[in-house]
């Protein structure tokens, strides 16, 4: 907080600054001050205010109103916080303009690409260690012509929106096997490394995959993913690839479980409606992007799947 009130405290000074030897000069206004503040605050869908200082690093990309790439920005100076903090920049072109945020918890994991506003860079293998968080935001914003305003800069809002998952798998129901001298990996596998500058997916496998912990014959692991959504078409109404949840057993790669989230997903808002954002807090664990998924596989007639507390019956055939 204090490094941020330092932040606010330099742009206001260097406004006042800016404002006076405006006066001075009256005619030439070249040299007066002009750009655009960015405060930047976290909230979750459900109007949870969210912590945000993971984010170690902010790239800002801005573009055209017809979506050409025009310049990026980039700032690791500002430490990040639920408290807020602002960023000023020297962006005053006539015209709209929009603004794409990418809060970064670590600046090399990330990156543009030509086909992406951003996108995971170790995707090609198996993520087998904590993704760093990524933080989404975006704004429009129109500047008219300044060249005889003076001082002017325009202060606007972004939120800060979490993109990282971290997920609690609990498998139970092995007919009775013992498992305990056995290695098993859990894996997701999605589409999901990759971004466009609307926040969007851009459909680009990858795999966070990580070796699970046996014990009273029950499979536990914890790891972490990118966005994971239950909203299952994309923006031309066309059906997104389903993430999966694959168990696999580690001595002869043998298929033990595989769980399609769209499926879930389909369920659980037929049960509860298309509202329903797993974005959401955790209320167990205060955090949100937070899932605790228990899957039961005991019988052959049912399988039962809850995260968090969405609980749905699966009445299919197992692998």
């Amino acid at each position: 907080m204090r490094h941020s009130l330092i932040v606010g405290f330099t742009a206001t000074l260097l406004l006042l600054l800016g404002t006076s030897q405006c006066k001075l000069m009256k005619d030439d206004l070249s040299s007066c001050p002009q750009g655009v503040a960015f405060t930047f605050y976290s909230q979750s869908p459900c109007n949870e205010m969210l912590p945000f200082n993971e984010v170690k690093n902010i790239e800002l990309q801005v573009y055209d109103d017809k979506g050409k790439w025009v310049q990026t920005f980039d700032e690791s100076e500002i430490q990040f916080s639920k408290k807020g903090s602002i960023w000023t920049i020297p962006f005053n072109k006539k015209g709209t303009y929009h603004f794409t945020f990418w809060g970064k918890e670590d600046a090399q994991a990330y990156s543009r690409t030509q086909d992406a506003s951003i996108r995971y860079n170790k995707a090609s293998v198996a993520v087998e260690k904590d993704i760093p968080a990524l933080f989404f935001g975006k704004q429009t914003h129109h500047f008219e012509d300044r060249s005889q305003l003076g001082t002017k800069i325009d202060t606007l809002g972004v939120n800060l929106i979490p993109y990282k998952f971290n997920l609690h798998i609990n498998v139970v129901g092995f007919r009775g096997k013992n498992i305990t001298d056995k290695g098993y990996t859990i894996e997701i596998k999605d589409e999901n490394a990759a971004y466009d500058r609307q926040g969007k997916v851009i459909p680009s496998p990858i795999i966070y995959k990580r070796d699970a912990f046996a014990q009273n014959n029950e499979l536990k692991v914890d790891l972490s993913t990118l966005l994971i959504s239950n909203k299952n078409y994309n923006n031309k109404g066309e059906r997104e690839k389903a993430a999966h949840i694959v168990i696999k057993r580690k001595e002869d790669q043998a298929l033990i479980y595989d769980l399609n989230l769209n499926d879930f997903f389909d369920q659980l808002k037929l049960n509860l409606g298309e509202d329903v954002d797993i974005a959401c807090i955790n209320k167990k664990t205060g955090k949100a992007n937070d899932l605790n998924i228990f899957i039961d596989i005991t019988t052959f007639e049912r399988i039962v799947v809850i995260i968090n507390d969405w609980n749905v019956i699966f009445r299919e055939d197992r692998v």
